[in-house]
């Protein structure tokens, strides 16, 4: 179980720093056409980093 738990909170992490690499790119390189995909790729940051929260809150909570 700890191996299960561990491997999701490293996959939610990886996935988190990802999507802020990808949205800091898409900023770096901004143009008119590209405000909708920066507002989007931060959205999605932000609901992976909501999930990735709950993840360790649960963790933290099954492992105590």
């Amino acid at each position: 179980m700890d191996f299960i738990l561990n491997f999701i909170i490293v996959v939610c992490l990886i996935t988190t720093f990802i999507i802020l690499l990808i949205g800091l790119f898409h900023t770096a390189k901004s143009g008119e056409e590209e405000n909708n995909k920066i507002n989007l790729f931060m959205r999605y940051r932000v609901a992976i980093q909501f999930v990735t929260l709950i993840i360790l809150t649960v963790a933290l909570f099954i492992k105590s």
